[in-house]
């Protein structure tokens, strides 16, 4: 199951212009997420990727793509890839683990990144057996070297048995997607539109699993610096 769209509400510095989801309660391994329209020469893509263990070792990178983190966790395999487009991205890419897993993954298009160096500093918070739900939880830190970064967050859990699963964005933080069914795995996203001056910042979302008991979390946060 996937959707995508086109979306054109931010200004400055970078703009989000499109995205696409994927969420498989099958033990497939394979995230299947289909290109945005109109993507540009020069355009960040950026996926995140969240798998049930069940076997699942590693993310693979699909020709093209960088990998810039992979959390092999208990409960979770999460991984952050991207590339720089060439303008000629359509139709369906997949991204498959080596084992069977249940999945979400999120596929963000940026427009006005710095295609030298697009991510100015990431971060990565892990909590392998979150307790309290609702609760707030860590992002951690990440340190600008250049003005004008456009901040997101990417939010990665799993629970069993919880009927839903929603997730308050960082303060100042806009919603962007999340793929999820509420009992399997769930990736959320959103985004600042300009984080400001080079900086240290960092703070917390709030997890609530809607009754379930949870398997892990991974939060990432990513500075993305402007062309």
């Amino acid at each position: 199951m996937f959707t995508s769209a086109i979306m054109q509400s931010f200004s400055y510095p970078s703009t989000i212009e499109g995205y696409a989801f994927d969420l498989d309660g099958t033990l497939t391994g394979v995230a299947d997420l289909t290109y945005p329209a109109g993507i540009l020469e020069n355009d960040l893509i950026l996926v995140v990727l969240n798998t049930t263990e069940n076997g699942a070792t590693a993310w693979a990178t699909p020709s093209g793509y960088t990998e810039l983190h992979e959390e092999n966790g208990v409960g979770i395999i999460t991984a952050v890839q991207y590339k720089i487009a060439d303008g000629t991205e359509t139709g369906v890419e997949s991204f498959s683990s080596t084992g069977n897993g249940r999945k979400a993954a999120i596929m963000l298009v940026i427009r006005g990144a710095n295609v030298a160096a697009p991510i100015n500093d990431w971060s990565l918070f892990v909590d392998p057996a979150p307790a309290a739900f609702p609760g707030d939880y860590e992002v951690s830190d990440v340190t600008t070297t250049v003005s004008g970064c456009r901040g997101i967050v990417f939010a990665l859990s799993a629970a069993n048995g919880a009927p839903t699963m929603t997730l308050v964005p960082m303060t100042g933080y806009t919603h962007i997607v999340d793929a999820g069914n509420g009992t399997l795995v769930h990736a959320f996203s959103s985004t600042l539109d300009d984080m400001g001056g080079t900086g240290t910042y960092g703070g917390t979302v709030n997890w609530d699993n809607g009754g379930g008991s949870n398997t892990a979390i991974h939060n990432y946060f990513l500075a993305i610096a402007p062309a």
